[in-house]
């Protein structure tokens, strides 16, 4: 399950167009923190590599495989001197038949980490106290929902 905060840029804004959470297939979701043009790109990415996943060996990319590339994606623009690297934390959430629900978080470095509960922000210090207090693996999704809209 993603969550993420409303900011308000300015009153004048058109509503729905601050988009921070993006589906990247059916069964992967990915949640955006930072610089959220950079992660535009790495969501068009994503979904590039999700159709070329598919096209190839005709099953839904992995979380993990599409977290890891994305990664190598993000980590290739901190090496090269001719690119800006990417101002953004990415989360992805996904679902496999094979290896059931998965929580990967992407830092602006390019590193990866499986989670099973991370938070990633201005408040993620304090979404974090909660998330660790809660036990994500024991949770069911109606008692997640209700824990993330109370952070």
């Amino acid at each position: 399950m993603l969550g993420t905060g409303k900011t308000v840029v300015s009153e004048l804004s058109v509503p729905g167009t601050d988009h921070r959470i993006y589906s990247i297939n059916k069964q992967i979701g990915m949640v955006l923190t930072g610089l959220i043009p950079d992660g535009r790109a790495l969501v068009q990415k994503a979904r590039s590599e999700s159709n070329s996943y598919y096209g190839f060996h005709g099953i839904p990319i992995p979380g993990k495989v599409l977290a890891s590339r994305v990664a190598s994606v993000v980590h290739q623009h901190t090496m090269q001197s001719w690119t800006r690297p990417y101002g953004v934390v990415v989360i992805i959430a996904s679902y496999d038949e094979f290896n059931g629900p998965a929580l990967h978080m992407i830092d602006a470095a390019g590193q990866c980490y499986g989670y099973f509960g991370c938070a990633a922000g201005k408040e993620r210090q304090m979404a974090r106290n909660e998330i660790e207090k809660l036990s994500p693996k024991d949770l069911s999704c109606k008692d997640a929902a209700f824990q993330l809209a109370k952070m």
